[in-house]
């Protein structure tokens, strides 16, 4: 419960500083709100289910670094080699490095949010969502996403060299942002809305009555010779609960309003929802395939807001969040689904630097 308590409190902190902000005509407590966010995400300590993980890797790349040792695969995502160079010499490396990309992440969403003007709701999204957590355990992809957020604004200028520019930017922080650089033509699809809905509501009661993506997928994945070893070591492939398939069934009724509601000239975002929602969907218990989605479906970032300002879709989208929201308190309480965040931890603890917790 006091990890909760600290979680709810910095949400509520950061909007009401926003809120404080947008009533006197400054931008001192939207900054404040920022760098609160950024503050608590710096000074974590083990929290994260990668984050030692991150430890051992930041360490390995120091040492291959100071000794002139070729990087090979290790080196294939220039964001933390370039990261780990800079603060190799510190006590701390991993602070320094993990903390740069925190940073950078939510720098990014700061740019999304501000484009869209949606701050409020999107540090409110970005708490419920579990974006948030994402950046603290998966720190090169939690990157990723929030730079290809922030990019699709130049998919809707119709700037395609700004869009591939960003992409790559992406890709340094993560190799999977690749896959997002033919979504630059996404706007050329026009949405029908209905069959999307209906394809997201059949595949969600399919997922919720059956075991059946699940084994499609250990198929697929361990018919290549690459993941055959990793889906029995690291359960990439895995049986998902009852109670997961009902909340997955949930997020496709909260996707489902969302790309409902989308006005028209919101093509981009509707695309971008719709694919992210199948592939979520269809690659759920596929774990490494499923975190492709999470470029796609974060994008409520900026989608959720823009149905709450319209009047016509408020009601129905506030129950929607409301629901969000009470996954979140459910996760947090019970400590599932929030990626190993909690309880929270800081580098001022005596587990610092020391203990690392146990990871199932």
């Amino acid at each position: 419960m006091a990890t909760l308590f600290l979680y709810l409190l910095v949400m509520l902190a950061c909007m009401g500083l926003v809120n404080w902000s947008n009533q006197n005509n400054t931008k001192l407590g939207i900054y404040g709100a920022y760098v609160i966010l950024i503050v608590v995400s710096i000074i974590r300590y083990d929290i994260g289910n990668d984050y030692s993980a991150y430890m051992e890797m930041i360490r390995f790349l120091s040492y291959k670094l100071e000794n002139n040792i070729p990087l090979g695969v290790d080196g294939k995502e220039p964001l933390i080699t370039i990261l780990t160079y800079i603060f190799r010499g510190t006590a701390y490396p991993f602070l320094w490095v993990l903390g740069a990309h925190v940073i950078i992440s939510i720098g990014f969403l700061y740019l999304a949010f501000e484009e869209n003007d949606c701050h409020i709701m999107g540090i409110a999204i970005l708490f419920i969502s579990g974006l948030l957590f994402i950046n603290w355990d998966q720190a090169r992809q939690g990157v990723s996403i929030s730079i290809i957020i922030y990019a699709i604004k130049y998919i809707k200028e119709k700037q395609l060299l700004k869009y591939v520019f960003f992409v790559f930017l992406a890709v340094m922080a993560h190799y999977s942002a690749l896959l997002l650089l033919p979504f630059y033509f996404i706007d050329r699809i026009k949405p029908q809305k209905f069959l999307y809905i209906g394809i997201i509501l059949v595949l969600a009661l399919s997922n919720a009555a059956t075991n059946f993506f699940v084994y499609l997928f250990e198929n697929v994945i361990t018919s290549v010779p690459y993941w055959e070893t990793k889906e029995t070591s690291y359960s990439y492939v895995q049986i998902v609960s009852l109670g997961y398939k009902l909340r997955i069934f949930f997020y496709g009724l909260v996707w489902s309003s969302i790309i409902y509601y989308l006005p028209d000239k919101e093509r981009v975002l509707t695309n971008f929802l719709f694919i992210g929602a199948v592939i979520f969907i269809m690659a759920s218990g596929a774990l490494n395939i499923m975190r492709i989605s999470f470029y796609m479906i974060f994008t409520t970032m900026i989608s959720i807001p823009i149905v709450l300002k319209m009047e016509k879709s408020r009601i129905v989208m506030l129950a929607m969040v409301c629901g969000l929201f009470l996954f979140y308190v459910r996760d947090v309480i019970t400590d599932t689904g929030t990626n190993g965040c909690v309880p929270y931890d800081t580098i001022f603890s005596e587990n610092f630097p020391n203990y690392s917790r146990s990871r199932m």
